[in-house]
């Protein structure tokens, strides 16, 4: 089941603005705050930071070499990221 899609070429705006973040969490009618699970270091990590989330950075078999924001966590799946930030 899906709460809520949000699609950044609808809202005006994409990862790493804050507004994006907080547009999810309208949507999904809950306050800005937990985690933000992602792949990519600027737009997931970094963007996430920025919106005072938790990160968790879906390694995917690299290693974080980010200049910006080091993630919370890193893990290899969200099932990593979903038993371990629980």
């Amino acid at each position: 089941m899906i709460d809520a899609l949000c699609i950044a070429e609808d809202v005006g705006v994409c990862k790493p603005d804050r507004r994006i973040f907080e547009e999810v969490a309208l949507r999904c009618g809950v306050e800005l705050a937990g985690w933000m699970i992602g792949d990519a270091p600027v737009e997931d990590i970094f963007g996430g930071a920025q919106a005072g989330l938790q990160t968790a950075w879906l390694r995917r078999g690299r290693s974080w070499t980010g200049m910006m924001t080091r993630p919370d966590i890193e893990v290899d799946s969200v099932l990593e990221a979903a038993v371990t930030i629980v």
